[in-house]
């Protein structure tokens, strides 16, 4: 794409932005528009208030600290497929920008910013700046791609969704080949280099584009908080050439009225005082406006989630899992459970959703035992993750009684390491505190129980004390330093290897084979029998499922679509981390370890940092700061190496065809056929890799996408 214009434009550049909005409709939605210059030229009139960076700054690193995966992201392994990345230097590198003046303008600082924590490839790890709260950039023509075979084997070329929609049967609109002059496809690849949130070349292809599982789906290519150019011209494979102009959609909520400079710009939407009143304000009950009378009834769930066949089950709400049965000679004995995420998308709470998954997940075993279904496709495609005890409860449904093996440690940063001595000081305090006690009229004893409640209350604090830890082996941890015992990975320290207690009983949710489900009825498949159908975005609670069923079950793997060249794909891309810390959760652990013992904060700066959250202020949207990716997860044959930086091929590809992009019924037949029917026909050349890391010994541990090439047939 263009490059950013260096020029700085004048300080009146904001009051042109108001009288240009229009409202435009884009792909049948109404939103409101500007030309991309205008909105770019007023970014580029927000002043730099050197104080405020060097915080905000300050602030990024602090919270950094507590991403787990620094190291490996500074010298990766050469199983890793990225570019290596030094964070901390490179926010250290602004820093020093700040200071020398080397910024023109806000904008040019946090565009900076938001490509070092892109550069991680993490889907857990994410910080976007308050000077992007109002506009991003699109190129209407680039929103809707899709990629598409025209038999599934041969390499994809790029068309609009909207086009092969209205095409006639048989016949395919032109494909796009080149943008701004050159190669498209390259185009793409050289935008999710920078942007992807995968840690792989061909998930974050996936990403980009549209399919049955991800209809809204566009690319960095086409839509982006930094500049885009003015123009952008589109050319297809019958030469026709398309030249439009880019756009800054204004975010609904944003009002530019009355913004006249680049100065009145930051005060409105850079203005961490006013975010913090405003943050606040809503966390606290006692704002509002009070009932608006009885709770609504939920709206009915549809028979079938949106753009998927009619299915023999479904969850209730979430519309994340759903289960069919295949028809059609060489389908008939075929399964099929499709997993969008292992959460509710519609807000249903967690305790909700697993309960209900938990039944769905069960009945419809029972409904393939019955009709003789002696098949599974699981279908993972665009899963992102969420609970992790539902992967879990997933695999144990699928194999009673298999190890769950875990294995996953947190960096060892000093303010890690501060909060959880704390809150083991405090230990009995803290798991004993009735939060619905009254609390004395008193500063102190309110901030103490605030403190209490706080530790009480967080995932993290888990994770970093005793009692329902255990090592990997399955011994418990009964004191602060077993925890903490230094473990020195990669140039960095990290506290012990753990896994979590999932088959001791609990009140209020149990895995199958704990507690009151002891007794469940036998597996329904066989391993050889199942295959997992990725399009490579499977990420964090789905990778630890489906490194269960590879590592622990030998099940195949067949990836869907990726880059259009031939070759392997690896089946899990997304991240691979074990679990999310969000900022919000990190400071007001920090907090409470400073209300609690008060003197760590001279011995640690990060500590007093984190309390003032500087950075959560300073974000797009305060309710959803930033995050960081708090725990490694290993597999069982390399606890040097997180997962997130191994290479696992999948053993079979194929590309996505026009049928398959709008019918999962087609995909999923295909998948059958790949794996199970003629994979020498209906796998890419050079995709067919037998070996899975789960039967490679120790050159599973140096696995590498070369190695895969050589393996492919």
């Amino acid at each position: 794409m263009a490059a950013p214009s260096a020029s700085t434009p004048d300080s009146g550049a904001c009051g042109l932005v108001a009288p240009a909005v229009k409202s435009v409709n884009i792909l049948g939605i109404t939103v409101s528009a500007l030309p991309a210059k205008l909105a770019l030229n007023c970014l580029k009139s927000v002043p730099v208030k050197t104080d405020d960076a060097t915080k905000l700054v300050a602030s990024l690193k602090a919270f950094t600290s507590w991403q787990s995966t620094l190291a490996w992201l500074k010298t990766p392994p050469s199983t890793y497929t990225m570019p290596a990345t030094d964070v901390m230097g490179s926010l250290d590198a602004v820093a020093a920008g700040v200071t020398s003046g080397k910024y023109a303008s806000e904008y040019d600082l946090q565009a900076d910013v938001i490509r070092i924590f892109a550069s991680a490839h993490d889907g857990h790890f994410g910080f976007r700046g308050d000077v992007f709260k109002a506009f991003a950039f699109r190129i209407p023509a680039l929103l809707d791609v899709v990629s598409v075979s025209a038999n599934g084997t041969e390499v994809p070329k790029l068309y609009q969704w909207s086009k092969l929609q209205n095409a006639t049967a048989g016949s395919m609109p032109p494909a796009i080949v080149q943008i701004n002059g050159e190669d498209a496809a390259k185009v793409f690849m050289r935008n999710q280099m920078v942007w992807g949130g995968s840690q792989d070349e061909d998930a974050n292809w996936n990403s980009d584009v549209r399919t049955y599982a991800n209809p809204t789906a566009f690319s960095y290519t086409a839509g982006s908080l930094t500049d885009l150019g003015e123009h952008a011209t589109v050319t297809y494979d019958n030469g026709q050439t398309e030249v439009m102009d880019v756009m800054a959609i204004v975010k609904r909520g944003v009002n530019m009225t009355g913004i006249q400079t680049g100065t009145d710009f930051y005060n409105k939407f850079c203005n961490a005082t006013a975010a913090a009143m405003a943050f606040n304000a809503a966390a606290d009950p006692g704002t509002g406006s009070g009932p608006g009378g009885p709770p609504q009834p939920p709206p009915p769930v549809p028979p079938s989630i949106e753009g998927y066949p009619m299915p023999i089950i479904r969850d209730n709400a979430a519309n994340q899992t759903s289960g069919y049965f295949l028809n059609g000679s060489g389908y008939d004995d075929v399964a099929v459970l499709s997993l969008l995420g292992f959460s509710s998308s519609d807000g249903v709470d967690q305790l909700t959703y697993l309960t209900n998954f938990q039944q769905v997940i069960r009945k419809f075993l029972a409904a393939c035992k019955a009709a003789n279904k002696k098949r599974l496709v699981i279908d993972l495609t665009n899963n992102g993750g969420g609970a992790v005890l539902g992967g879990y409860e997933l695999y144990r449904q699928l194999f009673p009684g298999a190890p769950l093996n875990q294995s996953h440690n947190t960096r060892a940063a000093p303010s890690v390491v501060d909060v959880a001595r704390t809150a083991y000081d405090h230990l009995d305090e803290w798991m004993s505190f009735d939060p619905s006690a009254p609390i004395p009229n008193d500063p102190a004893a309110i901030a103490k129980a605030q403190a209490l409640y706080a530790f009480q209350s967080s995932s993290i604090i888990e994770d970093l004390t005793p009692g329902d830890l255990f090592t990997p082996a399955g011994v418990n941890m009964t004191t602060e330093d077993q925890i903490l015992a230094p473990v020195s990975l990669h140039g960095d320290t990290f506290v012990a290897y753990e896994q979590l207690p999932l088959d001791e009983p609990d009140r209020l949710f149990n895995l199958t084979g704990t507690g009151n489900l002891m007794d469940p009825p036998p597996a329904v498949f066989d391993p050889a029998n199942i295959v997992l159908l990725t399009d490579g975005q499977c990420a964090s609670t789905c990778t630890l499922f489906s490194y269960l069923m590879i590592f622990g079950q030998k099940v195949k793997t067949v990836a869907v679509g990726g880059r259009p060249m031939p070759g392997p794909m690896q089946s899990i891309g997304g991240v691979e981390g074990a679990q999310i810390f969000y900022w919000d959760e990190i400071s007001a652990i920090a907090t409470a370890t400073i209300a609690l013992a008060p003197d760590l904060t001279g011995a640690d700066p990060d500590l007093k940092t984190l309390d003032e959250g500087y950075a959560i202020f300073r974000s797009a949207n305060p309710q959803q700061a930033g995050a960081v990716n708090g725990k490694n997860a290993f597999g069982p044959l390399d606890n040097q190496t997180p997962l997130q930086f191994l290479y696992q091929a999948a053993n079979c590809r194929f590309f996505w065809t026009k049928d398959m992009v709008f019918n999962p019924d087609a995909t999923w037949k295909r998948a059958v056929d790949a794996t199970w029917t003629n994979p020498a026909q209906f796998c890419v050349e050079g995709s067919r890799v037998p070996l899975n890391m789960t039967t490679s010994g120790k050159t599973a541990v140096t696995f590498t996408r070369d190695m895969a090439v050589a393996l492919g047939q």
